[in-house]
């Protein structure tokens, strides 16, 4: 669940706010929601792996890393691996519209 996931990561920067942090967030989280939407109908948005690493690097820059940090890194990889299956699966499905029935 992309809200979840968003919620989780909240909760595991608290320690690492700034206000690069904070720019950086409202920045991934528009690109999580676009790269959801992109997702659902056979896409991927490129930029979701560089704005997480980027997010990333801000969290850095605030304090060094530790196991919250290598958490949220293992979240952004499985989220990104996640949306491209889903593109792939979306993109590979026969569409209604060739079956007939749309």
């Amino acid at each position: 669940n992309v809200g979840h996931m968003s919620i989780r990561l909240r909760r595991r920067i608290k320690n690492h706010r700034s206000a690069a942090v904070d720019a950086k967030l409202a920045e991934w989280q528009q690109v999580l929601a676009d790269t959801y939407l992109m997702s659902a109908r056979g896409g991927m948005d490129p930029r979701f792996r560089s704005v997480s690493a980027e997010l990333l690097a801000a969290i850095h820059a605030v304090k060094e890393p530790d196991a919250q940090t290598g958490t949220i890194e293992g979240m952004f990889e499985r989220m990104a691996l996640t949306f491209e299956r889903t593109a792939k699966m979306v993109a590979e499905a026969p569409s209604l519209s060739k079956s007939g029935s749309g």
